[in-house]
Formats: structure tokens, C-alpha cells, sequence
């Protein structure tokens, strides 16, 4: 899976997660494909990469990149679980925007950063005490 992007000053990124850590998520969340995610997959799957971004065990442009491919999937885009996607989805955008301290790009980076937590924290309380510093 793999996207193109361009940042406030026009450099494109490409961000992408390997395919065999996808096939190792879609596995781990009961299914047979990444298309054939039903949304309850999809979320687990989310909530499996977010804690995989925070154990270290994932980065930031494969978790937004995974985000991507997870926000466009669905078909309801008004719920709390695609808000966290596209989070995600701009993560790899916002950090490489950043140009000075507590400008638009961080102020922004951060909010996403803290709405991806805050969903995780929602849907797996006692994991979160575990992996955030509190």
C-alpha cells in the first residue's frame, strides 16, 4: 500500500506499509483480505497499528499510511472511527510541515496525535494506562 503526498512547500512523500504487515493484520483480525474487512475489522485493525505505533513495532508513515488506505475503504465517513483515520491519514503530511515551533503544522500534528489517542484510549482503556505515559 503505498501513497503520494505533497507538503506545504510542494515536496512530495511517499508513504507506504509493507504488504506482508498488512497481510499480518488482516490475519490477526479474522480475515481473508484487506477488501474483505467488514467495519468491526477495520476497526480492530486500527487499534492494532495504533498500539503497534506506540510499542515502536510501527512507524508514523506506515500507520498514516495504513490510515489512508483504512479512511477510504469505508463507506461511512461520519463517526468517530473515520475522524481517527483520516488522523492518521495526515500524520505524514503535518510532521514533515512543521517550519518552526507552535506553528500551524504542529499545532495541527498535535491535535491529530491526541484525537488518535483519545480513540484508542476509548475503545482499549487498560492497554492505554499500559503504553501512555500518563
Amino acid at each position: 500500500m503505498e501513497q503520494i503526498l505533497t507538503d506545504f512547500q510542494g515536496r512530495m512523500v511517499i508513504k507506504s506499509i509493507p504488504e506482508k504487515t498488512v497481510n499480518a493484520y488482516v490475519k490477526e483480525v479474522g480475515a481473508s483480505s484487506f477488501d474483505g474487512l467488514t467495519l468491526q475489522q477495520k476497526e480492530k485493525l486500527f487499534l492494532l497499528a495504533i498500539e503497534d505505533y506506540y510499542i515502536g513495532n510501527l512507524d508514523l508513515d506506515e500507520l498514516s499510511a495504513l490510515g489512508t488506505s483504512l479512511l477510504s475503504s469505508l463507506e461511512d465517513k461520519n463517526n468517530k472511527l473515520a475522524e481517527a483515520l483520516y488522523a492518521a491519514d495526515e500524520l505524514s503530511y503535518y510532521i514533515r510541515s512543521i517550519s518552526q515551533e507552535h506553528d500551524r503544522a504542529t499545532n495541527t500534528l498535535e491535535t491529530f496525535i491526541l484525537e488518535i489517542k483519545a480513540f484508542f484510549r476509548s475503545h482499549k482503556p487498560e492497554r492505554a494506562k499500559e503504553i501512555f505515559i500518563q
